[in-house]
């Protein structure tokens, strides 16, 4: 019986390889003439990635500041723009690598800064939110998420046979991950969204909508509630606002976001922790 399963395992593997193969053709004859980001204005335009990452920085803040107080709950849907910018960053990341190995030296410390962030942050998280943190926090979701992105950008093998582990380990984790397995597959669709027509944008403001739609959020939006309409609409729009901000010439001067970004979300979280217990806020 055993080996039955592990052989049933194989196959569903092996089809899975060729279907990624299938959807990689498709994905390259849908955006072969439609090269939304040249290399030369991605490359032009790191201060707006940074703009990007300031936006979904400043977003983030306010969404956790809500624990807080019940008087900041509105903060919550400017809120929905944080986690899209968050991935949209990953995909520009994941763009401007036009050339090179998949397993790089790059990318490989790419993966462990995200993943130590992901692991130094559950402490603060589980602390800064108590009964409200039922997941784990965002950045495993990023994690997989860049697993899956670069099995969409490099087309190769290894990278393909990683992001389909990837997207099983989302569905066998998904009522752990925060946003779940939609979430995973965010950035992969922000990659497309950025080589494709606009119409590929529908994709990636389809998943962000169904990331919000828990908690009686979709049945508030089928009956016409206004807040649940408008925290779903703000979550939607939040690709399609910040793909069109990534496309801008921003003329002003942003302050870069480097690696200090990783410690930032741990950090802020502490800071909410520390904030909670001078208050005693209860959580």
């Amino acid at each position: 019986m055993q080996i039955t399963s592990a052989v049933q395992m194989l196959i569903l593997a092996a089809i899975a390889l060729v279907l990624l193969k299938f959807v990689h053709y498709v994905v390259d004859t849908i955006t072969s003439s439609h090269q939304a980001v040249s290399d030369q204005a991605i490359n032009e335009r790191c201060r707006g990635i940074d703009l990007i990452k300031w936006i979904a920085m400043v977003t983030m803040v306010l969404d956790h500041v809500r624990f807080i107080s019940p008087s900041l709950m509105g903060l919550f849907v400017p809120g929905r723009l944080a986690f899209p910018l968050f991935a949209l960053a990953m995909a520009l990341n994941v763009y401007r690598q036009r050339s090179g190995n998949y397993f790089s030296a790059a990318n490989f410390r790419y993966l462990t800064l995200l993943l130590s962030a992901a692991l130094v942050s559950e402490v603060p998280y589980k602390l800064a939110f108590g009964a409200h943190a039922v997941t784990l926090n965002i950045l495993p979701t990023l994690v997989l998420g860049l697993l899956v992105v670069w099995g969409v950008h490099y087309r190769t093998w290894g990278s393909a046979i990683i992001a389909i582990l990837a997207a099983t380990t989302a569905v066998l984790s998904h009522t752990s991950l925060n946003y779940g397995l939609l979430g995973v597959l965010l950035p992969a669709s922000l990659l497309l969204a950025l080589r494709g027509s606009t119409w590929t944008l529908i994709i990636p403001a389809a998943l962000c909508f169904f990331m919000t739609s828990g908690s009686g959020r979709l049945e508030g939006f089928l009956a016409l509630d206004e807040y649940s309409i408008l925290v779903m609409l703000t979550a939607s729009a939040a690709p399609v606002f910040g793909i069109w901000l990534a496309r801008q010439q921003v003329r002003f001067a942003v302050p870069r976001v480097t690696r200090w970004g990783y410690l930032f979300y741990p950090g802020h979280l502490f800071c909410l922790a520390l904030i909670s217990v001078v208050w005693g806020v209860d959580r």
